[in-house]
Parts: structure tokens; sequence; C-alpha cells
């Protein structure tokens, strides 16, 4: 069974991506994980015996209220593949209190809300999806606020084909499990140029991961731009062209001198992409 965690503030944009989370569960089981974070305040002029006694009930309290707030958003749905457990973490920082989560969990995929955002906003408003994006070694599925739900048929896997086979080890096992067609689709011009995008070399790239993966259907696309690298513009096109169900991004290591001089392309996509965005460190 897969485990699935959701961060949950009772924002509706976080209940937005818990519904989309549940919908994973419509064919295979999924033991799916409520996360919380927040504070418990106690006066610190609290005696410490009565301390004691306070804080465990106060904390019983928080996962009693998130647990009333899902029920709420289930009631009346049947969900017999989908297992419910609920975690509250007592910590002022997001981005620690998800890395003891993960620790404890042992999730294999992690489902956030994103707004999304441009230019100067992003730097000021920040984003706790953005940032799990950057530091999370487990793969993140960024729900857009603006995004209806739907059934994920396949997902579109954007490849600069260098690292494509090792890659394919790991988003195939999603695929499996969900039963998920992979498009796989490659931006172009493109340099350094890994790999030499013409049609007899992406035949071959295609009969060798069917030759892998006999049961998993593939299949690929050249998306052109009119300048070299534009990869942001080749992501757009393929998005308005072809309406993928998710979006795919396996980030690179960027350098201190290129985190200095450029955004990532996954964390820019985080900000203005329209439909989910999974993001998979390996």
């Amino acid at each position: 069974m897969i485990t699935v965690l959701v961060p949950n503030d009772y924002s509706s944009n976080a209940d937005h991506a818990l519904r989309f989370a549940m919908q994973l569960a419509s064919e295979k089981p999924v033991r799916l994980v409520v996360f919380q974070v927040g504070e418990i305040l106690i006066p610190t002029s609290t005696p410490y015996d009565l301390y004691k006694e306070l804080y465990p009930e106060k904390l019983k309290g928080k996962v009693q209220d998130l647990r009333n707030h899902v029920n709420k958003m289930i009631h009346g749905y049947e969900l017999p593949l989908l297992h419910f457990e609920y975690d509250w973490a007592d910590n002022s920082n997001f981005q620690e209190a998800l890395e003891k989560a993960t620790g404890k969990h042992k999730p294999d995929l992690i489902v956030m809300g994103t707004k999304g955002a441009n230019g100067i906003a992003k730097v000021l408003i920040g984003s706790n999806t953005v940032n799990s994006i950057e530091k999370s070694k487990v793969p993140i599925l960024a729900i857009p606020q603006n995004v209806n739900l739907h059934f994920i048929k396949s997902v579109s896997y954007a490849s600069d084909l260098r690292e494509i086979k090792s890659e394919m080890k790991v988003l195939v096992k999603f695929a499996n499990h969900f039963d998920w067609a992979i498009r796989i689709f490659h931006v172009l011009p493109n340099y350094p140029e890994w790999v030499d995008p013409s049609k007899e070399n992406i035949e071959y790239i295609i009969s060798e991961l069917k030759e892998s993966y006999p049961d998993q259907p593939f299949s690929i696309e050249l998306i052109p731009t009119k300048e070299e690298n534009d990869i942001i513009k080749g992501l757009e096109i393929y998005v308005e062209k072809f309406k993928p169900d998710v979006l795919v991004m396996f980030p690179s290591e960027l350098t201190f001198l290129d985190k200095l001089l450029q955004t990532s392309k996954t964390e820019e996509m985080a900000f203005h992409s329209t439909v989910p965005l999974l993001v998979i460190r390996h």
C-alpha cells in the first residue's frame, strides 16, 4: 500500500489538495496521513504539574479537530480503499516539522496545495510548497488552487533525455501503482544537447523503454522553441497543447553560482503551473 502525506491548515487551498489526494485511492488502496503544523500555547506561568495535564489534552484536541474537519469533507462518500491517519506537530517551523513527519510516516508521496505568484510577489509571500519542493527528498505533488478535480489517466514527463533511464525507474513505480500512462516530452533546441533528438534516436529510446517496461504505455513528443534553452516557454507550449493531467519534473542539482544567477526551472513552474506538478528528486 502506498503512503501519501497531506499537510492541511484548514485553508481552501489545502482542502483542495486533500480532495485531489483522496482521488488517488479511487482504484488502489492508499494510506493517507493528514498532517497539520501549529503551536500549542499554554501560559508560561502555568505550574508544571498542571502543564503536564493540559498539554496532552490540548494536543489530543488538535488531532480531533483535524479529524472532524476531514470527516466533514468526506461525509456521504464511500472510500473503502482510503485508510486515514492523523498527525499534529507542535512546531513554529513548517519545514522542520515536515521533515520530522516524513521520517516518522515514511510517505511515498507528499501532496500539497499551491497558490502561485509572479515577479516580486513570489519573493515576498514565500511558499511552503515551493520551499518543500526545493528541500524534500520525498516526491511532491503540487496542486494549484484553480485546477479542477480530475482522475489521473496519464502523466507528462519533461525530460532532457540525459537521465531518462534512471528517472524512469522511479516514475514507473508510481505509474504502475496508479495505472498511469507516461507521456515523455523534450524541449529543444537545448544546449548542451545530451542526446541527439533525431527521429531515429527518439524511436530507439522508446523501443528501449518498452523493452524494459513492456506493460507500461509510453509516448514521446518534441517541443520546439524559438530560443535556445527556453525551457519554461517549451513547458508552457506543451501544457497549452496537450492539457496534461500531471506534469512531472526531475529537478537538477544547481550549483551555488547557478542559484544566484537563475531560478530553478522546477520552482518557476511551481509558481506558474496551471496543472498539477509532480516533482521527484532521485
